[in-house]
């Protein structure tokens, strides 16, 4: 990355010229009147020199000296301001290629995503949709960033939540009190209709059958959403082939368990937690606790993965940090991260959409794809909702504003940034039906050109900052800044009308324009739109 070269040329100049060991610096990006970048150097040696920073500032810019750098200045009260020449900004242009923004960050590590991970008790929501957008991103990126990842949906069909779906289709079909029903909604007439009478009767053959009918639909507003699993996981075959019985086993033989009122505890206390957790219930049955170990343990020792990241509703917080604890200290070289997603609420003019009557409480993927199709057409809702759910940061509620997702137009942030895209696919038909095809190279970049280079060349670091902090956000508002740059370039450059050699010279900045957007697409999961 150039902002570390620099702060490595300027790091080495300003310790050789001072006999100062300072360790690091750091280089800010800069506004454009003040040059390309920043560095505060002089700022850091003010404190050991014991002078000010201004003086060390105008001492060291004249020192600063490479082959693609035009200018340096000493500015305000100590600020060294480092601007880029042409050569510097065309060499960024025509180094633009598939491989744009890769980087070995992962070093081939095995990464696990898990997302979604549902409940199989019901169709899939608004928060899961949230979920599921940011945890295919966030693939995509460690992707580019050189992990070797897996996609993973883990099927929580091995507790007492499918107990509860049981019953309550039980309750709808009349078998037993209406009372004992947890779930409600069309979606559970539609289950009692699919199941054949007798397995209505046989709880284990209905429960099997009930989730199967439930994760087909689920794997179809997956589908829907653009995401491609690969591993659907499956809770219940922990407790089938004996992972769970093996946790409980290697707990006892660490002594790290305890039996204690019928039910046996998990002495996670000793290791940091704020208190013991109990893994099997007085009654028999294992607690979210004890499958969510065993789990891990298959994660980090038997399938190898270095690392997993999940992404949990923010309803589950409180189960993180004994999850954490555990694995830890049951697996020390197990790195477990965890994204913890907030809730979502569907607007339209300022107010609530409780549109669902499928699911009976609660707004569901399809519905919310359904609505924005009749809106905006079936080829664009999904990737509308995609863009309208990653806008904000997982930590903060989201209010989906249907009214605005609703339109197409440039008032809609998504299709503002699409438009650019297919605006440069447009300048490029149009000059084909003037016998202008591109060159192979650019030898100048006017300011408008320039504007954009520097932001494009912003996008691969971009990428490995939130390979570390999860701000898949950024993104968007980075597209949004590119779209408003390329619109400006749109309209100041005609360049039809150009000289055929100069037009010519112009198109391949377009097309590598092109290439690039086509990479930010492809982060984002979205298929780019080349006419609209």
């Amino acid at each position: 990355m150039i902002r570390d070269k620099l702060a490595k040329l300027v790091l080495d100049l300003a310790n050789e010229h001072y006999g100062t060991n300072i360790i690091s610096t750091h280089i800010d990006y800069s506004e454009s009147e003040f040059g390309d970048f920043s560095s505060n150097i002089a700022f850091e040696l003010s404190r050991t020199l014991k002078t000010s920073p201004r003086e060390i500032a105008n001492t060291l810019a004249p020192l600063i000296k490479e082959s693609y750098i035009e200018k340096v200045e000493a500015a305000g009260s100590g600020y060294i301001n480092i601007t880029m020449n042409q050569n510097y900004w065309l060499e960024i242009i025509k180094g633009i290629n598939s491989d744009y923004l890769k980087n070995n960050l992962g070093n081939n590590n095995k990464l696990q995503i898990e997302f979604i991970s549902a409940n199989p008790t019901g169709p899939l929501t608004l928060a899961n949709a949230r979920g599921g957008f940011l945890g295919d991103v966030l693939a995509n990126i460690y992707t580019k960033c050189g992990y070797i990842v897996t996609k993973e949906y883990y099927v929580n069909d091995g507790g007492v939540q499918i107990g509860k779906l049981v019953e309550s289709i039980k309750a709808e079909a009349g078998l037993i009190n209406p009372e004992n029903r947890q779930y409600s909604g069309e979606y559970i007439k539609d289950l009692v209709k699919a199941i054949n009478k007798d397995d209505l009767n046989d709880d284990s053959k209905l429960a099997k059958t009930a989730v199967a009918l439930l994760i087909e639909e689920i794997k179809k507003a997956v589908n829907t959403l653009g995401i491609n699993f690969n591993v659907w996981f499956s809770e219940q075959s922990l407790i089938d082939d004996g992972s769970v019985k093996d946790v409980i086993d290697l707990l006892e033989k660490m002594q790290l368990s305890y039996e204690k009122d019928n039910a046996t505890w998990i002495k996670s206390s000793i290791y940091g937690d704020e208190r013991d957790r109990v893994i099997v219930k007085s009654d028999g049955s294992y607690t979210y606790l004890l499958n969510d170990i065993a789990y891990h343990v298959n994660i980090f020792n038997k399938r190898n993965f270095d690392r997993s990241i999940k992404l949990w509703g923010a309803d589950h917080a409180g189960q993180v940090e004994s999850l954490k604890l555990t694995i830890k200290e049951l697996i020390p070289r197990a790195e477990l991260d965890f994204i913890l997603i907030q809730f979502v609420r569907l607007m339209s003019e300022g107010i609530e959409v409780k549109m669902s009557k499928r699911a009976g409480t609660y707004v569901t993927i399809d519905e919310l794809i359904k609505n924005l199709e009749s809106a905006v057409g079936r080829e664009y809702a999904s990737s509308v909702a995609r863009w309208f759910f990653l806008s904000r940061s997982s930590d903060n509620r989201i209010d989906f504003d249907l009214t605005l997702a609703s339109q197409q137009s440039s008032q809609n942030p998504y299709f503002y940034v699409m438009y650019s895209y297919a605006r440069a696919h447009s300048i490029i038909g149009k000059a084909k039906e003037n016998d202008i095809f591109s060159s192979n190279s650019i030898d100048y970049l006017n300011e408008y050109e320039i504007n954009l280079v520097k932001t494009m060349s912003k996008l691969p670091e971009l990428i490995k900052n939130i390979a570390s902090d999860h701000e898949v956000h950024k993104l968007l508002f980075y597209g949004s800044e590119i779209a408003r740059l390329f619109q400006t370039y749109y309209e100041n450059e005609r360049i039809i009308n150009l000289p055929k050699e100069v037009a010519e010279k112009k198109l391949y900045f377009i097309s590598q324009y092109i290439l690039f957007m086509d990479q930010y697409w492809a982060i984002l999961g979205i298929l780019p739109v080349e006419h609209l």
